[in-house]
């Protein structure tokens, strides 16, 4: 018996080394094609009009196609999802690196210590990007976390009986011998030279960049009626209450869905409520994300004791990547409000009283997250497409 089970463990063996070089092909293949669903998703989020939500919006927490639309789906303007193609493409070509003949790869030998060393860094960059999806985002992309999970695999089986440090030495080893040369010095510089034009041109044309995915929201009329911090209808049929960070990027574009929708439909009526993202006016947050957005909420309130409350709101939405006190106050300026009472106004102790007790009754409420919308007597989270929000408001009206 113990012999045959030697003879199972042999061939178990003979198939995992069969099996063995196929494995990071393998897992860069499937990178590739998840990197090319992730540019579908992209590019259906940011530029097709009409598109319908992909497979992986599933829930409000659970959205491709809401992460798609966010400024972080993109560095120096390449769809974050074009590098991940690039990425695996590139894996994929130093796997099959030993079996090419070619000179001027002759002192690239070890190409499992480079993808290691490739695999090691995207690993790091797919952490960066997992927290930035829970902390600024607040929405989960579920093609990303499998990148995130395929990287890991990359690295596991591109570790070979080789230590950690040895695959890394390796790797600055062979790249130095590979500058050396003058010929592959002058094709590197070449390349990069290349490379950096290119993503120059793609950083500052935006050409894969949809700068505003909600343009048709964005453009703020004064045409409409105002009254502290209520928007729209004197006499409603219907009352939205909105809850908001200033610092929110989906926030800003609620904001402006709201300010199209009081004027479509005339017998809305929008009541505005602060609910900052910040331990600072808000106790039950635990962790401040929004630094500035207890500020922007004060300042915003105190422009309400001069009629401005919506025009100042909606500057500062449309500048929330930069909302100190001065940056609110040469806004405020612009706007025609005495800035001096703003500040004044803005900064009475009272004023903060108000607004952290406040936030307690939104919480109270249920509101955790922004935005957040009562319309009628239902609870509706995230951020959601106009035309959704539009016939829903309709239906509540019948």
């Amino acid at each position: 018996m113990q012999e045959i089970s030697n003879q199972e463990l042999e061939l178990n063996s003979s198939m995992i080394n069969k099996i063995k070089p196929y494995i990071l092909p393998a897992l860069a293949v499937i990178g590739i094609l998840l990197s090319i669903e992730l540019t579908i998703v992209y590019f259906n989020a940011n530029f097709i009009s009409g598109a319908k939500p992909s497979f992986c919006a599933i829930s409000e927490a659970i959205d491709c196609d809401a992460v798609a639309r966010t400024q972080f789906s993109h560095f120096l303007g390449v769809p974050l999802s074009l590098w991940g193609l690039s990425l695996y493409s590139f894996i994929l070509f130093l796997n099959f690196l030993p079996s090419l003949n070619n000179a001027i790869l002759k002192d690239l030998k070890n190409s499992k210590s480079y993808i290691f060393t490739i695999a090691s860094i995207s690993l790091i960059i797919s952490l960066i990007l997992a927290k930035i999806s829970s902390t600024e985002i607040h929405k989960v992309c579920l093609l990303c976390v499998i990148s995130y999970f395929l990287n890991f695999c990359i690295l596991i089986a591109s570790k070979n009986d080789e230590s950690v440090i040895t695959h890394y030495k390796n790797t600055l080893k062979d790249a130095y011998l590979f500058v050396s040369s003058r010929t592959n010095s002058l094709f590197l510089f070449i390349l990069v030279a290349i490379t950096s034009i290119t993503l120059y041109y793609f950083n500052t044309s935006g050409i894969f960049v949809n700068k505003n995915p909600f343009s048709d929201f964005t453009k703020h009329s004064s045409k409409y009626t105002t009254n502290g911090n209520i928007l729209g209808a004197k006499k409603p049929k219907l009352t939205i209450h909105e809850y908001t960070d200033f610092q929110c990027s989906y926030c800003a574009i609620s904001n402006a869905m709201m300010e199209r929708l009081v004027q479509e439909i005339k017998s809305v009526q929008v009541v505005h409520h602060d609910f900052p993202l910040n331990k600072k006016c808000n106790p039950v947050i635990k962790k401040s994300i929004h630094e500035n957005s207890c500020t922007a909420a004060l300042y915003s309130r105190a422009a309400k004791e001069q009629g401005k409350y919506w025009e100042l709101n909606s500057k500062l939405f449309d500048n929330q990547q930069n909302l100190s006190e001065t940056k609110i106050l040469q806004l405020a300026k612009n706007l025609g409000l005495n800035t001096d009472k703003l500040k004044k106004d803005a900064n009475n102790p009272e004023a903060k009283n108000q607004l952290i007790s406040d936030t307690k009754k939104a919480n109270n409420m249920g509101i955790t997250a922004t935005p957040t919308l009562f319309i009628g007597m239902k609870k509706y989270e995230g951020l959601m497409p106009y035309p959704e929000l539009k016939k829903i408001v309709l239906n509540n009206m019948k």
